[in-house]
């Protein structure tokens, strides 16, 4: 796996974790919470860019942008009990098939 792919993957990994702990400080208003959510984004984002180095740009960005979207929503509807409507549904399949299609090393 091309090393630009795994940095946006754990990039995409801290949004995820700075997203449940961004959704846990706005359930318990503990100041901690904010701080370590920020804190996560930050980390999250210095992995992103140093992922620049090794791949193109518009692959990293889209899988740095679904990643944490398809990962967020499935967190929400088995952690949180969040509802999600039958598009909906269909729609983070499409997510979830274009992160495997943009991660398959060109010599496949």
């Amino acid at each position: 796996m091309n090393l630009g792919v795994l940095l946006v993957l754990m990039s995409g990994v801290c949004t995820l974790v700075a997203n449940i702990i961004g959704k846990e400080w706005s359930l318990r208003h503990a100041p901690v919470l904010f701080v370590l959510s920020v804190l996560t984004y930050f980390f999250g984002s210095i992995l992103f860019l140093l992922a620049l180095k090794f791949g193109g740009v518009g692959v990293l960005n889209a899988i740095s942008a679904l990643l944490p979207i398809v990962a967020t929503a499935v967190v929400g509807i088995f952690w949180y009990k969040e509802i999600v409507t039958t598009p909906q549904m269909v729609g983070l399949a499409f997510g979830i098939a274009a992160i495997f299609l943009l991660t398959i090393p060109r010599h496949a």
